[in-house]
């Protein structure tokens, strides 16, 4: 199934990057702890947003794109900057199943997308 891209341009001085792990912990009689690790939990990005509509229409067109995921319901494509500065293509879903903006005049729109990362 090829999934859509997320073609928007979000800020990237503020991005926030989750990177987690499954570790089991089990502490026996003795106090001897023993930790296991079970894998790589998905990755997480809160993406912040501030547009224009004197520039452009990027704010409706991100609403109708989230509208049109349903939400968290279906996965996309997006471009996410690396460490090294090269772009990896990953496959995400939005984290959550409702989009809050704030709208100043109707010409300014602030929000951010948490979006994590389908394995």
């Amino acid at each position: 199934m090829a999934y859509p891209k997320f073609n928007f341009s979000y800020n990237l001085s503020e991005i926030q990057e989750t990177i987690g792990f499954y570790n089991i912990s089990s502490t026996f009689e003795s106090g001897r702890k023993q930790v296991r690790n079970k894998g790589v939990k998905p990755r997480k990005w809160v993406l912040n947003f501030e547009k224009h509509n004197s520039t452009s229409n990027d704010a409706t067109l991100i609403r109708q794109f989230f509208e049109a995921r349903k939400g968290s319901f279906e996965p996309f494509h997006i471009d996410i900057k690396q460490d090294d500065g090269t772009i990896e293509e990953v496959l995400v879903r939005f984290a959550v199943d409702s989009l809050e903006r704030t709208i100043s005049y109707n010409t300014k729109y602030a929000f951010s997308l948490p979006v994590e990362e389908v394995l």
